[in-house]
């Protein structure tokens, strides 16, 4: 039976499905006056069954009606029951359709932090199942969430993923901004900007910029977000999940060594040989931050603090042709 929300007239197939499935009759109990929109005005995206623009899940109220729709209909495929699922998660709705077993949990009963957003206690991850569920889910609607929510949920995503030992894509590193930025490329797209919208203000961002990566998640993030909240001002077409996936380079770097303006992975500082740093500091020095057979980064920290602009730029000079 293919009929749902959007073609059933005065809602008769609805009204019988109720009176023939258990446990339905509560679901409509929240959705009483549904408006409905024209079918032709809707985007594929909308529907569960979305080559057939069939049972809408664009809204909670729509996604849980579709959902009514669906229970015990053996005439539509698996994943459109799937979609509808992942739809009501999204929207923090327990709905389990037919025989399909995801989330047991009723949301009030988990806490903000078992949810990839919290603030809005949507997409429930509390094992692997409801994890992959709420990722899908996430991945929908990506280009639908604010920059904020979009980086908030991936980085929900993969603190989840870790503790459960499943893998994380790349798209999800680089949309929770854990990875790095390439400066040229990031002044190139910022004129590119600044062409398109005549805003000086992309060039000023990009004037600001130096070095030739940024590494730490905090800078990486000061220049995401400076960049969205122009791409917002300008009206720039780009999504929030597009405009990072341009400028971030996935990848995790928890640990972030700066000399002066310039930053490098901690673990690139310490791959130097000991023999190396005695272009730039005496043998003496090097033999103390070398005491205890690899260098001891802290020591290195306050010998670069304590240094000179001149001797910072020789020594991130230094860093930047050793790297391996």
């Amino acid at each position: 039976m293919l009929i749902d929300a959007l073609n059933d007239v005065d809602m008769i197939i609805l009204k019988e499905k109720i009176a023939e499935t258990d446990g339905a009759a509560h679901r409509l109990e929240k959705v009483a006056a549904l408006p409905m929109d024209e079918r032709n005005d809707l985007t594929k995206e909308a529907f569960a069954w979305p080559d057939e623009k069939l049972f809408p899940i664009y809204s909670p109220a729509h996604a849980l009606v579709s959902s009514v729709y669906l229970e015990g209909n053996e005439d539509v495929p698996g994943f459109v029951k799937e979609a509808c699922e992942e739809a009501c998660a999204l929207f923090g709705l327990d709905v389990q359709i037919g025989s399909l077993e995801k989330v047991a949990s009723e949301p009030e009963q988990l806490d903000a932090s078992d949810f990839l957003l919290p603030a809005q206690r949507k997409l429930p991850v509390v094992d692997a199942d409801t994890l992959r569920m709420s990722s899908s889910a996430l991945e929908k609607v990506a280009s639908m969430l604010s920059s904020e929510d979009l980086v908030v949920a991936n980085r929900q995503l993969v603190k989840k993923a870790e503790e459960l030992g499943e893998p994380v894509s790349d798209t999800t590193l680089s949309l929770g901004l854990y990875g790095t930025i390439d400066i040229s490329t990031a002044r190139s797209i910022l004129h590119d900007r600044k062409l398109l919208t005549g805003d000086d203000s992309y060039e000023k961002l990009a004037s600001e910029l130096s070095g030739t990566n940024l590494y730490s998640v905090e800078k990486v993030a000061s220049l995401v977000f400076d960049m969205l909240d122009l791409d917002e001002v300008n009206g720039f077409e780009k999504t929030a999940e597009e405009a990072i996936l341009e400028l971030v380079i996935p990848g995790q770097v928890s640990d972030v060594y700066s000399i002066g303006d310039e930053e490098v992975p901690t673990e690139k500082i310490a791959s130097i040989d000991a023999e190396d740093w005695t272009d730039v500091f005496p043998r003496p020095l090097v033999s103390e931050l070398f005491s205890e057979g690899t260098l001891d980064i802290n020591m290195l920290k306050n010998v670069t603090d304590a240094a000179s602009p001149q001797e910072k730029e020789a020594i991130a000079m230094f860093v930047a042709t050793q790297q391996k």
